[in-house]
């Protein structure tokens, strides 16, 4: 239930932002990076997962380079 009105949410967002005027090869590699992040913040924050300083590293690194490659074109 929470997954499926956080994922309406998201949506709902995006539609705002592309009606808003931004492009959407701009929102998506922004969002390509920014969805993980979330995903492991809730997942430290609320449900008291482990999580060392060099995988949150590493995890924020790979979205880094997700974002960079997908806005190469």
């Amino acid at each position: 239930m929470g997954s499926g009105i956080a994922f309406a949410t998201g949506l709902g967002i995006m539609a705002r932002l592309i009606n808003s005027g931004i492009n959407l090869s701009a929102l998506l590699p922004f969002m390509a990076a920014v969805v993980p992040l979330c995903a492991i913040a809730v997942g430290i924050i609320f449900y008291g997962e482990s999580a060392s300083a060099l995988k949150i590293s590493l995890l924020i690194m790979s979205c880094l380079t997700i974002g960079f490659a997908s806005s190469m074109s």
